[in-house]
């Protein structure tokens, strides 16, 4: 006999059987490798880990950053990936830069935004020198004479 307004059948007397009962995922807090690679490999194309977060299938940035500190293989390839992402930032820029669908300043707030963090994540490409020389010549390096002790 079915209820009134469901499609669910009511269990026959004498039946013990239970239907399962469906189980809650929660954030994974538990890290895998793959769960690793997902991450690292979302921020090497560009996105930024509090967007990768906001995902309910995804960790919370708590448990990221303590897998950082308790897995050095992840630690590793989490590097890896931030520097990739300023290449990633790098590549976009140009792109927004001509994209005529954006505002000039909604455009150049993301290029100087995106510039300077690829600045940060990887100084050495992306970074501004410092010109330690004078018109081009190395700085002279001081002599200095010390007194003898006689």
């Amino acid at each position: 006999m079915a209820e009134q307004g469901t499609d669910r059948t009511l269990p026959k007397a004498g039946d013990l059987t239970v239907p399962p009962i469906p189980t809650v995922m929660g954030r994974p807090t538990v890290y895998t490798k793959e769960l690793g690679e997902e991450i690292c490999e979302r921020i090497a194309n560009g996105e930024s880990l509090r967007t990768i977060c906001k995902e309910d299938n995804m960790p919370e940035r708590k448990s990221i950053h303590n897998w950082l500190f308790k897995y050095p293989d992840f630690l590793h390839h989490y590097e890896e990936s931030r520097e990739l992402q300023a290449d990633t930032y790098a590549d976009e820029m140009e792109d927004i830069a001509r994209d005529e669908t954006i505002d000039v300043q909604r455009a150049r707030l993301i290029v100087d935004t995106r510039k300077w963090v690829s600045s940060k994540l990887k100084p050495k490409k992306y970074g501004d020198k410092i010109d330690h020389t004078t018109d081009g010549k190395a700085l002279p390096t001081p002599i200095i004479t010390l007194p003898s002790k006689d």
